[in-house]
C-alpha cells in the first residue's frame, strides 16, 4: 500500500520563499528573465543539424514566446 506524503516544515518554508521570490519579481524582471530563456534557445537551435530536433525546440521557442 502507497503512503501519502506529507509536507514537513522545510518543505512549506521553501515553498513560501520561491512565493515571496515570484511576488518579489517586477513584470520587467519577469519579462527579462524570458527573454533570457529564449535566446538561449535560440542560440541552442543554431547549434543543432538535425531536423527533428530543431523542429521540436522550434515548437518549444513559439511557445515561450
Amino acid at each position: 500500500m502507497a503512503t501519502k506524503r506529507t509536507d514537513t516544515a522545510s518543505d512549506r518554508d521553501k515553498k513560501k520563499t520561491e512565493e515571496a521570490s515570484i511576488q518579489e519579481m517586477s513584470a520587467i524582471d519577469l519579462l527579462e528573465e524570458d527573454h533570457r530563456e529564449v535566446e538561449e534557445f535560440f542560440d541552442e537551435y543554431e547549434e543543432l543539424e538535425d531536423a527533428g530536433v530543431k523542429k521540436q525546440l522550434a515548437v518549444k521557442i513559439c511557445t515561450a514566446l
